[in-house]
C-alpha cells in the first residue's frame, strides 16, 4: 500500500510539472495575437481536457455535454408569449419612451 507520504510527494511533482508546463505556455503564448489561443489551452488544463484529442465542441464547452442536451431545464418561462399581440409585437415601440 503506498504510505500518506508517497501520495504527497507525487501530488507535489506533479504540481512542479504543472507549473513548469504553464510557465513555459506562458512564455510560448505571450503575443497578443496568441492570447486567444493560450486562454483555451488554459481553459482545457483546469477542466481536464487533453487538447491534442479535443474537438471543437469539447474545447469550448468542457467534455461533458449534458448541460447542451434538449432535456426541459426550467426556461420555457423565458420563451412565452405573453407581451405580444396579436400581430406578433410587444407593447414596446422605439420610438416610445420606456
Amino acid at each position: 500500500m503506498t504510505s500518506d507520504e508517497d501520495i504527497e510527494r507525487a501530488v507535489q511533482e506533479e504540481r512542479e510539472r504543472c507549473l513548469k508546463l504553464l510557465e513555459f505556455y506562458d512564455s510560448v503564448f505571450s503575443t497578443p495575437e496568441q492570447q486567444p489561443t493560450w486562454n483555451r489551452v488554459k481553459n482545457q488544463i483546469s477542466l481536464g481536457i487533453d487538447p491534442a484529442k479535443a474537438d471543437f465542441f469539447t474545447q469550448m464547452f468542457g467534455e461533458d455535454d449534458e448541460d447542451w442536451d434538449d432535456e426541459d431545464d426550467g426556461d420555457e418561462e423565458l420563451f412565452d408569449d405573453e407581451g405580444w399581440d396579436e400581430d406578433g409585437d410587444t407593447s414596446l415601440r422605439v420610438d416610445e419612451p420606456h
